[in-house]
């Protein structure tokens, strides 16, 4: 891997994008996959913040 690279990624808003996300996320925490930024909006906010905070019971609550 080049060294210097920053991973991120946007999450948009709207429902069924949300619950998609929530899975995504959750299986790319499980293969330990970080990022240096989220950049979300609207439900996409709330996966992030779930994401980093590791609570996955929350988000998929929403």
């Amino acid at each position: 891997m080049n060294k210097g690279l920053k991973i991120g990624t946007v999450l948009e808003g709207d429902g069924p994008n949300g619950a998609y996300q929530a899975g995504v996320l959750r299986a790319l925490r499980e293969l330990e996959t970080n990022y240096d930024c989220l950049v979300s909006t609207s439900i996409g906010a709330l996966n992030a913040a779930s994401f980093v905070k590791g609570d996955y019971e929350s988000s998929s609550k929403l």
